[in-house]
């Protein structure tokens, strides 16, 4: 490779590169094999935590048992990869957070307009419910970040309140959060 020059980021194919959604097709493609083959080998090495009770259930005959078996150790293990796999998403949404990216635009990286449309919510708001997916505390449902202006951990309400509601946490002198009151302050609407 000459110096200077990037290695590029898609498959080299003849032609030109691939549009936007082909990319897309083809990481939807890539992450399900992988999430197949991770799913076999967790089922293969853990087994079932059902397996007690599909063998004494009335029906798990030794002629249905194994597959039965098969199919509750596919399915636990997808699960616990689905939640793995959610959690290292709220992991990214947090340094997006403390990255500056708003909720709109985590929205919008998560795919989540269709979903935003259909519950007649905006793009944030429903990228806030998908953080919040699996909180189980109690009060309000905030989401937490580290501000990498001020070093403090920040209590998020989401999309919606003003900004000066929105946060809380950030050091009174705290730069980042002086801008962004600042800019709201100049383009907020004069009622």
């Amino acid at each position: 490779m000459l110096a200077g020059t990037r290695k590029p980021r898609y498959p080299v194919t003849e032609g030109a590169r691939p549009d936007a959604a082909e990319l897309a097709r083809q990481a939807r493609a890539a992450a399900r094999e992988r999430a197949e083959g991770a799913v076999r080998e967790m089922a293969a090495q853990f087994g079932s935590r059902t397996l007690a009770g599909l063998r004494s259930h009335p029906a798990a005959r030794p002629d249905r048992a194994i597959p039965r078996l098969e199919a509750a150790a596919a399915l636990e293990a997808a699960h616990e990869l689905d939640r793995a796999a959610h959690e290292l998403v709220g992991g990214y949404i947090r340094h997006a957070r403390a990255a500056g990216l708003t909720w709109d635009m985590i929205g919008d990286a998560l795919g989540l307009l269709p979903y935003a449309s259909a519950n007649k919510i905006g793009v944030g708001e429903q990228a806030l419910d998908y953080a919040l997916t699996y909180w189980t505390g109690r009060g309000p449902r905030t989401y937490t970040w580290d501000c990498p202006a001020c070093q403090q951990t920040v209590t998020d309400r989401g999309p919606y309140p003003d900004p000066p509601e929105r946060e809380s946490g950030h050091d009174p002198a705290c730069p980042r959060r002086a801008a962004e009151l600042a800019a709201w302050e100049k383009h907020r609407p004069r009622w």
